[in-house]
C-alpha cells in the first residue's frame, strides 16, 4: 500500500417522493448545482458541498422519503458565510417551518444558526461556519476581537484583515447589537475605553502597561474602542503584542460603527 494520504468526503443522499420536482427545489430555493441527473437519482451541490437526491423506491420500506412516513431522523447541516441569506431564500421559495436565526452561546464564542423544512419534509439547519474548527484549539486565543454583527469592519476583518490579527492566537467574533446596530454589553472586565482604533497606537504604552498591571484572575481583561469602521496594521499590531504578554485572555471590543 502506498503512503499516499487518501482523501475522504461525507455527503448525504436524500430519499424523495419526487426527485425531479425535489431537485428542481433545490436548484431554485438553495442555488444548488446539477452535477448528474440519472433520472430518480441525482448529484447536486451547495458551494462545492455535494449532497443527492434518490427517489424513494416502492416497496423497499427501510428507505421511505420523510413526506411519506411524516417525520425525519436525520438533520441536514449546512454552515456557510451568510445563513440568513440562505434561510431568506428557502422561505421565500416555500420552506416551512421556517427558523430565524438564533444566537447559540458556545465554548468558542457564539454560534448563529436557524432552519427550515424543504417540500420533501427534509429538516435543514443553516449556521455559521464557526463549528467547523476543533475545539478546544491547540492554542487558546490570546486575543478576541469582537465587532457589531453586519458591520463594515466585520466585512474588513472578515475580507483584508491587518497582518498581526492572521495569526492563530488571534479570533474575530461578531456579536449582537441593538436596533442602533451598537454591540450588546458582553462579559469581561474593562481596563481601558478609547474613542477610536487610533488609540491603540497613540496609547500603546499605556494599554501595555494595563493589561500587565491586572494580574490574574477569571474574567477577560476589554479594552473598548468607543467607534470604529476599519482597523489598521499600526493600530492592531501593539494590542496583538500586549495581549501575548497578559496573564489573561484580552478582548478587544468595538462598540459601533463611526458616525458619518
Amino acid at each position: 500500500m502506498s503512503g499516499d494520504v487518501q482523501e475522504s468526503s461525507l455527503s448525504v443522499m436524500l430519499i424523495v417522493s419526487d426527485a425531479e420536482s425535489a431537485v428542481a427545489w433545490y436548484q431554485r430555493a438553495l442555488g444548488a448545482n446539477l452535477l448528474w441527473d440519472l433520472g430518480g437519482v441525482a448529484g447536486l451541490d451547495l458551494d462545492g458541498a455535494p449532497f443527492f437526491v434518490h427517489e424513494a423506491v416502492p416497496g423497499r420500506t427501510t428507505e421511505p422519503s420523510p413526506a411519506e412516513v411524516g417525520m425525519t431522523t436525520t438533520r441536514i447541516e449546512v454552515f456557510v458565510n451568510d445563513p440568513g441569506a440562505l434561510i431568506a431564500r428557502a422561505a421565500a421559495a416555500g420552506a416551512s417551518h421556517v427558523e430565524q436565526l438564533t444566537d447559540h452561546p458556545v465554548p468558542w464564542g457564539v454560534h448563529q444558526q436557524g432552519g427550515f423544512t424543504d417540500p420533501s419534509g427534509h429538516r435543514w439547519s443553516v449556521g455559521d461556519r464557526s463549528p467547523l474548527a476543533r475545539f478546544p484549539r491547540s492554542e487558546q486565543p490570546n486575543l478576541i476581537i469582537q465587532v457589531p454583527r453586519g458591520s463594515a469592519i466585520e466585512r474588513q476583518l472578515h475580507d483584508e484583515p491587518p497582518a498581526s490579527l492572521r495569526a492563530d492566537d488571534v479570533l474575530v467574533q461578531t456579536g449582537p447589537t441593538d436596533p442602533h446596530g451598537v454591540l450588546e454589553a458582553l462579559a469581561g472586565e474593562v481596563v481601558l475605553a478609547l474613542p477610536a482604533p487610533e488609540g491603540l497606537r497613540r496609547h500603546a504604552a499605556e494599554l501595555r502597561r494595563v493589561l500587565d498591571q491586572a494580574g490574574s484572575g477569571t474574567p477577560p481583561l476589554v479594552v473598548v474602542i468607543e467607534a470604529g469602521e476599519e482597523l489598521l496594521e499600526n493600530e492592531a499590531a501593539p494590542l496583538v503584542g500586549a495581549a501575548r504578554t497578559a496573564r489573561r485572555p484580552v478582548i478587544l471590543r468595538i462598540i459601533r460603527p463611526s458616525e458619518r
